[in-house]
């Protein structure tokens, strides 16, 4: 058959065109058209209602697409329902950030969600007929922490305490309630699950906690560290002695002369004064105001004003941060030591149990010391386990951001904005704007 046109094929083989040579009649009907394409192998996904319209001369279009083949559905994602909000708070939109707190708690034999399995989804085909596979849909990332079991697909609770889920991990944690201000007697707070403080945590008080921390009151000049995330419904001051750390989410009314570290989001209702603030996820200060000090943020930035009025040297610094790379060196130091330690715990062990082929038996002595040593090398390995699982946390947080910087109101001069290794500072007043890095350089668009 002379067909008064050629064909072209996209890369894909999902897409088909004809060319159709100037000044030509086509007298073909769309039957033959489409035996024509049949013959070149085109099979499935010929657009026949276009193949009328070309046969009929009602084109306008030079190539004429004439089939298209189908895109796989991908399968979707297993994921998780709770039953039991495993959030920090609850809020109403427009409602006081400091009067609603909402503590997700459970007892004994509560359901706390419940696993859907992931779906799988629909294949596809190209215009060859050729089948395309769908992608799986992946089970649900979900890890079993302290005090929960799976039950076929459900999450239960099997102690009482506190619903916690941070970095994919659920666990319930048993509470420590203090009912008041922290005070001598009290004392330091050390302590595996998470930590509720009813008053305020004055000056020079140290505390450790290995889930959430939740403070009524005001923060102090105190040095704090918590595996899980930090809620304080007042704020935090202090000066350089005030340190605070995060393994998660923190959120705040004001941060002022502080030091923050974040490995999840920040949240400031007020205000940032004069502190160094530092978060791996993004850092919100929608209705308040940035005054002097640094911030630095992998995934963003949002604020509403930034600077002031006297033009106080404020850094605003997202991606790549000093603080993110000497951290990732503090792990890369801390686990190598644990290596070099599980190592010799290991050849200790090896050596105990030649000695026991050899002599047939151990003393009473030796086995107290190898079960010691074996708690020892149990808890070790667990620790490196977390390093390394947090080490991977943050080249994941770092390589697949897509950060930008907003400021709804106003940035004033004696800014100065960090994107990666490249800094921009202001010497004019900026409002309502967007900061992004453009071809090695950073650009202001209007929000």
């Amino acid at each position: 058959m002379d067909i008064p046109f050629t064909l072209t094929v996209s890369r894909d083989r999902m897409k088909a065109w004809v060319h159709i040579e100037q000044d030509v009649i086509i007298s073909e009907s769309p039957e033959e058209v489409e035996k024509w394409l049949n013959d070149q192998g085109i099979i499935a996904g010929i657009m026949k209602g276009e193949l009328v319209r070309l046969c009929h001369g009602d084109i306008s279009l030079k190539p004429f697409l004439v089939a298209r083949g189908k895109q796989p559905i991908n399968g979707k994602d297993g994921r998780v329902i709770f039953h039991v909000s495993p959030q920090l708070e609850r809020r109403e939109e427009g409602a006081d950030f400091r009067d609603v707190i909402h503590i997700p708690s459970v007892q004994t034999g509560d359901r706390i969600a419940t696993i859907k399995d992931p779906e799988n989804g629909v294949c596809g085909t190209d215009i060859y007929g050729n089948r395309l596979l769908p992608r799986r849909g992946k089970p649900a990332a979900i890890t079993l922490g302290l005090n929960v079991i799976q039950h076929g697909n459900e999450i239960m609770a099997v102690s009482d305490g506190e619903v916690s889920f941070n970095w994919n991990v659920i666990q319930v944690n048993p509470v420590y309630v203090v009912d008041s201000d922290l005070d001598l007697s009290v004392g330091n707070i050390e302590f595996i699950g998470n930590v509720t403080i009813k008053g305020n945590v004055p000056p020079g008080y140290k505390i450790r906690v290995g889930g959430d921390l939740k403070v009524f009151g005001l923060i102090e000049g105190s040095d704090i560290q918590a595996d899980g995330s930090i809620y304080v419904q007042g704020g935090i001051s202090g000066e350089q002695d005030c340190q605070i750390r995060a393994g998660a989410t923190l959120k705040s009314l004001y941060i002022n002369r502080a030091n923050v570290l974040a490995f999840g989001d920040i949240e400031v209702k007020h205000y940032i004064l004069h502190s160094q603030v530092t978060s791996y996820g993004l850092i919100r200060c929608r209705r308040g105001q940035l005054i002097g000090g640094a911030i630095q943020a992998v995934k963003g930035v949002e604020i509403r004003d930034a600077g002031n009025i006297h033009y106080a040297h404020t850094l605003i610094h997202i991606g790549q941060t000093e603080a993110i790379e000497r951290h990732k060196s503090e792990l890369d130091m801390r686990a190598k030591q644990l290596f070099e330690t599980i190592s010799k715990l290991t050849m200790i062990a090896a050596k105990f149990e030649v000695m026991r082929q050899e002599t047939g038996t151990v003393g009473v002595r030796e086995t107290i010391l190898l079960k010691k040593q074996q708690r020892t090398r149990e808890v070790l390995e667990q620790e490196l386990s977390g390093i390394r699982e947090e080490r991977l946390r943050l080249e994941y947080g770092v390589n697949e951001m897509d950060a930008e910087i907003i400021v709804h109101g106003i940035c004033y001069p004696n800014v100065h904005i960090q994107i990666g290794k490249y800094t921009k500072p202001l010497n004019q007043i900026f409002k309502s704007v967007r900061f992004t890095e453009s071809g090695r350089e950073i650009s202001v668009h209007p929000l």
